[in-house]
């Protein structure tokens, strides 16, 4: 998309939509990387009402789903122990996943009420994050996975990695250095690297799941157990919008 707005939570919509197991616990490509292979398009217009996005698994089958879903069953799932209120019972998307998946799973949706606060450690009392790992926006240089190539047999793409901003003009790993981040009307609070998961070492065109780019990362960006890519980071005041192509202002 050439544009997105910034939500406390994120980009809007952004991990809005999570899978569980039956009894409500989630599920990712960590667990399950054939995910991956699903193609997801936005299909945004002025009235949000309609407005969707389409997953599409490998054999053509479509799924059409609300950006904001206006009926469903409360209940209760738990991502990385935190216990947030969400929307079920969405039969066709269930039918979908379940099919694809081999296994019974279910579609849950966060609404706007839903209160997942954001490690104390790091954040206000104020601040929410949707189902994401653990923060609302991820910030990577282009220029830090451009050096990691360079290390690498076979280059990666920056789809490994599942940033939402990618900054370009810096020198390599300079965006571990921020503390904060100014694009257009946004603002957002860097506040520390991301660890990062077996996901990296997944291919999102295949699903299949190799050593790199973890076992070459493990050489120069370890931090005790974790290979450190990017920077987790929170947004600060009022909603906002970014575009590709906005000049940045980051601070250190």
């Amino acid at each position: 998309m050439a544009r997105a707005r910034i939500t406390k939570r994120g980009l809007e919509h952004d991990r809005r939509y999570m899978l569980t197991t039956p009894d409500g616990r989630f599920i990712s490509q960590r667990s399950h990387p054939a995910l991956a292979r699903l193609a997801v398009r936005m299909n945004v217009v002025s009235d949000l009402v309609t407005a969707s996005c389409s997953i599409t698994d490998p054999e053509g089958r479509t799924l059409h789903l609300p950006l904001i879903q206006e009926g469903g069953l409360s209940v209760k799932v738990d991502i990385w122990g935190d216990a947030v209120s969400a929307l079920a019972g969405f039969v066709e998307a269930n039918q979908f996943f379940s099919a694809y998946l081999g296994e019974e799973v279910q579609l849950v949706w966060m609404p706007p009420m839903a209160d997942r606060p954001i490690d104390p450690d790091f954040s206000k009392p104020t601040d929410q994050v949707s189902f994401a790992d653990g923060y609302p926006i991820l910030v990577l240089g282009s220029a830090s996975i451009e050096e990691l190539n360079q290390r690498l047999t076979e280059p990666i793409p920056l789809n490994r990695f599942r940033a939402n901003i990618i900054v370009s003009g810096a020198r390599p790993w300079q965006e571990d250095e921020w503390t904060s981040l100014r694009a257009s009307s946004v603002h957002l609070r860097l506040v520390k690297k991301c660890a990062r998961c077996v996901v990296i070492t997944i291919d999102q065109e295949t699903g299949i799941s190799g050593r790199e780019p973890t076992a070459t990362l493990a050489t120069y960006r370890r931090e005790g157990n974790n290979v450190m890519v990017g920077m987790n980071a929170i947004p600060e005041g009022r909603e906002g919008e970014i575009m590709v192509g906005d000049k940045i202002m980051p601070a250190s």
